[in-house]
Formats: C-alpha cells, structure tokens, sequence
C-alpha cells in the first residue's frame, strides 16, 4: 500500500479528489428511488428497535464464516481498482467453497454455490475456473456460474430465493 501511496495526500487535495470522482453520480446511476414517508405501525417500530436490556437477553448465534476469520455469510462488497485480480479470488473462493478446500491457510466448509459473472464470459469463466481448479476436479451440482441475473428490484432476488430452495 505504501508504494502505490508513498505519502498522505492533505485534507484539502482529498476533499477535491473526492467532490471531483462523484459529482456526477446521480447522473451515472440515475437519482435514487426515494420510499414514500408513512408512518410505521408499532410492529414495524418494535421489529425495527428494541430495548438495550432486552437485545443484551437474546439468544443471537455467533457468525458464520464461508472463509473463517475473513468472508463471513451474507451480502459481502469485493472493491478495488480494475485488474488486480478481484474475479480471479472469487473464483478461487467459489471452487473452495464447492470443493471443501482450503484458502490462505484456512480450512473451508464445503457448500453449495452460485456465481453471478455478471461481467465474464463463458471463455473467461473456464479459464478462471482451471486456474482456481489446478489439477483437481469439479463435483456436479456444487458451483453454478450465471453470466446474466435480473436486477435488484425487477426480479433478482426472487432469483435467489428460487435458487436458495432448489
């Protein structure tokens, strides 16, 4: 990190960088989808909060990790700049996952998974994969590759629940 950033840039240089990179972002990404302001019901306010000493009672299980100590279930954001072999690592992790392997000396509980490629090819898929495979095989049924998925909103996560109970 030092050697792409050998010094802090000041505040003020940060601050401009910054206005610069998303100033136009509405316009890129389009406004965002504002909900209409209702009043909750005390269901929803109760779902949605809850008392200090009552949340300190709760029975909560402890995380669950896809890759202990790093990757933990869920919704998980991979960022940073283009061609640093960020697809690349997702593969490995899906193989990993698949297979019951073992990433950055870390021990993988085997699973089921679904990669959404939404910016490979099929070409590029399989070249990734015999990279992350080396010499090993692929179970059927275990990894599933999509190269296109419907967006939030207009239909992915019913995708997802579909492929969830499947």
């Amino acid at each position: 990190w030092r050697r792409r950033c050998p010094q802090t840039e000041p505040e003020a240089e940060l601050r401009a960088d910054f206005d610069r990179v998303t100033a136009k972002i509405a316009e890129r990404l389009g406004a965002p989808a504002h909900a209409p302001t209702v009043p909750r019901s005390a269901e929803e306010i109760s779902a949605s909060s809850i008392d200090a000493a009552d949340l300190l009672e709760l029975d909560i299980p402890p995380l669950s990790w896809i890759v202990p100590d790093l990757l933990p279930e869920g919704t998980t954001v991979l960022a940073g700049p283009p061609k640093l072999g960020k697809s690349c690592l997702v593969y490995q992790i899906a193989v990993e996952v698949a297979l019951g392997g073992e990433l950055l000396g870390r021990a993988i509980r085997q699973g089921d998974v679904l990669y959404l490629a939404l910016e490979d090819g099929k070409r590029r898929g399989q070249t990734r994969l015999r990279a992350a495979l080396g010499d090993r095989g692929m179970p059927r049924g275990r990894l599933e590759v999509r190269w296109s998925a419907a967006r939030l909103g207009e239909g992915l996560e019913a995708e997802l629940v579909d492929w969830l109970d499947a």
